[in-house]
C-alpha cells in the first residue's frame, strides 16, 4: 500500500505535457526502460531541493515513498515532477536528505554532534516520515548530554550529588545510597536540567564516583577551591565555603513513543524521590 503523501509531486499520466513525458523516457533510459525489469543495481540521480544524489535503486526502495515511485514508473503509470535534466525532483530538503540517505544505505543514523541538537533531530524525524520510514525502530532518535557533580566543603567529609532525579531513580537498586538533601532539594538548582540536590551516604569520593562510572558517566573535570553555596535550613538559612567539585558526564539517547516530535516531548524529569 503507498504511503500517505507519496505523490504529492506527481501528475496523473492523463494530459501529461509533452516536457513531461520526455523526461519520463529519460528517466526510463537511466533505469534500463523495459517494464519490470531488473535494474535494482542501476544508478540512479533524483534531485532533492535542487541538491542532485546518486545512489542505486535498490538503496532507495528502502524508503516506502521511493519504493512506490519506482513501481510506478516501473509500470508507466505516472508522470513524475522532473528536474530540467530528466533527473527526478522531490521539493523536500536536501540538506536533509543527506542524512535520510545514509539512513537507507547503513540500516541506522549518522548524526554525529547534531544528535544532541533537539531542533535538528525533529526536522529529521518529519523529514523521515515524508519518505514513509515512520515506524518507531526507524525514526531519528535526540541524544542528551547529562551531568553530575559530586562535591564537599573542604573542612567537611559530607559528600553532595547534583544531578537529575532521573539519573537515579533509573537505578532501582541504588537502595538510599543517595538522599534527597531536605532543605535544597525540593526545588530544582536548574529549572532548566531538573537538576537536585542529594547527600551521598558514602564518605569515599571514589566510590562515588565509581557509582556513576558504572552507568556511564566520565570524569570531565575536577574544580579545586570553588566556592559553593549550600542551604542548611528551611527559613533559606545557607552555608558558603570553598569546596572541591568533580564533574561527571554522559550521553544518552532520548526513548520515545512513535509520534514524531515526542522524543523532545516526552523526556520530563520524573519526581518520585521523597525528602529525607
Amino acid at each position: 500500500m503507498d504511503p500517505p503523501g507519496a505523490f504529492a509531486d506527481a501528475h496523473v499520466a492523463s494530459d501529461v505535457p509533452q516536457e513531461v513525458a520526455a523526461a519520463d523516457s529519460f528517466w526510463n533510459s537511466q533505469v534500463g526502460g523495459a517494464c519490470g525489469s531488473d535494474w535494482s543495481g542501476t544508478v540512479l540521480a533524483v534531485n532533492i531541493g535542487g541538491r542532485l544524489f546518486r545512489t542505486t535503486s535498490k538503496t532507495l526502495r528502502a524508503a516506502p515513498f521511493f519504493d512506490s515511485m519506482l513501481r510506478h514508473i516501473e509500470g508507466g503509470h505516472l508522470g513524475m515532477t522532473m528536474d530540467e535534466d530528466g533527473n527526478l525532483f522531490v521539493d523536500r530538503s536536501g540538506e536533509l536528505f543527506v542524512h535520510v540517505l545514509e539512513y537507507l544505505r547503513m540500516g541506522r543514523w549518522l548524526l554525529g554532534d547534531r544528535g544532541t541538537d533537539f531542533e535538528f533531530v525533529e526536522a529529521l524525524c518529519r523529514e523521515a516520515e515524508f519518505y514513509g520510514l515512520d515506524g518507531e525502530s526507524q525514526l531519528p532518535l535526540p541524544r542528551l548530554s547529562e551531568y553530575v557533580t559530586v562535591w564537599q566543603f573542604r573542612d567537611d567529609m559530607v559528600l553532595y550529588v547534583d544531578c537529575s532525579e532521573q539519573t537515579l531513580r533509573e537505578d532501582a537498586d541504588h537502595q538510599g545510597l543517595f538522599r534527597l538533601c531536605k532543605y535544597s532539594g525540593g526545588l530544582p538548582l536548574d529549572q532548566q536540567t531538573g537538576t537536585k540536590r542529594f547527600k551521598a551516604t558514602s564518605h569515599s569520593v571514589q566510590a562515588v564516583i565509581a557509582y556513576f562510572a558504572l552507568r556511564g558517566f566520565k570524569l570531565q573535570h575536577v574544580l579545586d577551591n570553588s566556592m559553593i553555596t549550600h542551604t542548611t535550613s528551611a527559613d533559606g538559612q545557607s552555608r558558603t565555603g570553598s569546596g572541591l567539585q568533580y564533574l561527571l558526564s554522559r550521553v544518552t539517547t532520548v526513548r520515545a513513543g512513535s509520534s514524531c516530535g515526542s522524543p523532545v516531548a516526552a523526556f520530563k524529569w520524573q519526581h518520585c524521590a521523597k525528602e529525607f
